[in-house]
């Protein structure tokens, strides 16, 4: 909450367009042109702010009225709270990456929301699904790195091509990392590796990333583009 309040006091009115791109038929030339049309801005300060707003909200809620449901999940091996915020913000978090090295097609930009949202489906779908087998179940996971890893592939490819500031680079590679080891995370908690074996761990795990993750994001874009 206190990152979230410093970044819309602190930072300058720094936008990005979103654009639309498609094919329309030209008479004159008898041919198909490309074209792109300017939608809105968006105010990067209010979209960096968004997502560490959304987790002290959901961190509050479980913290308070849901504790005791919390618990009981937590005793189950699950904590499906964890990815229905992580659908939000880690979706959030990809979207401005993938502004910041010049994806603006709005078309672009939501098929990477959804496709982060489904990747942490995968993750609370695994952890479900293996509540009730003997044998870990690994298709959830599979699956969820395979959809979760596109949007990065489309950025790095992006990147290549539109040569952007050191300071994205850097937070592309920082992110990019803290991302894989969520899964590493993961892995080690159905595996049952050292401290991973109790389920406990791998939670407290979560939430340090989660926490390091968001706050180096909004601290490398604040330095980049929202300093006055």
């Amino acid at each position: 909450m206190i990152q979230g309040v410093l970044i819309l006091l602190l930072s300058t009115g720094f936008t990005i367009t979103v654009t639309r791109g498609y094919l329309r038929y030209d008479e004159a030339t008898r041919s198909l042109v490309n074209v792109t049309e300017n939608l809105f801005q968006v105010n990067l300060a209010y979209l960096i702010a968004l997502f560490p707003f959304l987790t002290f909200f959901a961190h509050f809620m479980v913290s308070t009225l849901l504790f005791e449901r919390y618990k009981k999940n937590l005793s189950k091996g699950i904590n499906p709270y964890r990815w229905a915020e992580y659908s939000v913000t880690a979706s959030i978090m990809i979207v401005i990456i993938a502004m910041l090295v010049g994806i603006s097609d709005i078309g672009a930009l939501i098929m990477m929301f959804f496709l982060n949202v489904a990747m942490i489906f995968f993750g609370y779908d695994m952890e479900h699904l293996n509540q009730y087998t003997e044998k870990v179940n690994w298709t959830p996971f599979i699956f969820g790195s395979i959809t979760g890893l596109i949007p990065w592939v489309v950025i790095f490819m992006t990147m290549l091509r539109s040569h952007p500031p050191s300071f994205v680079i850097w937070i592309f590679v920082s992110i990019a990392v803290l991302f894989n080891l969520f899964p590493i995370n993961m892995v080690l908690q159905y595996k049952k590796v050292g401290k991973w074996a109790d389920y406990l761990y791998g939670e407290k795990v979560y939430i340090i990333l989660s926490l390091v993750s968001k706050t180096l994001l909004v601290w490398q874009v604040f330095a980049g583009t929202l300093r006055p």
